[in-house]
């Protein structure tokens, strides 16, 4: 399947296309990657998917919509604690970031 059948695949009612520039560079660096069949879709499409927005949703609730790291911000994204539970995971894996916080918790290594 080439870009544009994705792009076109992906295109929301407002007529803008759902790929983003990282996701090109990611299909551009792995040429014969199947793209449809990978975790990295099934990922992007479980956070469109309304099952993702309750969860998100309750999270922000939870946290009052404030970042849990600097504590001052208004929080914007929701962070994974762990991977384990991917596509099934406890409020308590999930933590409400300001979008700088997760950012900087995105660039620190791993443990």
């Amino acid at each position: 399947m080439k870009l544009k059948d994705l792009f076109m695949m992906n295109t929301s009612k407002n007529g803008k296309g759902s790929i983003k520039r990282k996701d090109v560079y990611f299909l551009k660096q792995k040429p014969n990657f199947n793209y449809l069949n990978s975790k990295y879709y099934k990922y992007k499409n479980y956070l469109l998917s309304v099952e993702w927005k309750e969860k998100r949703r309750l999270v922000l609730e939870r946290d009052n919509s404030l970042c849990q790291h600097c504590m001052t911000a208004t929080a914007e994204n929701i962070h994974h604690l762990k991977y384990d539970n991917l596509f099934n995971e406890p409020l308590e894996d999930l933590l409400s970031l300001c979008k700088p916080c997760h950012e900087k918790e995105h660039q620190s290594p791993i443990a």
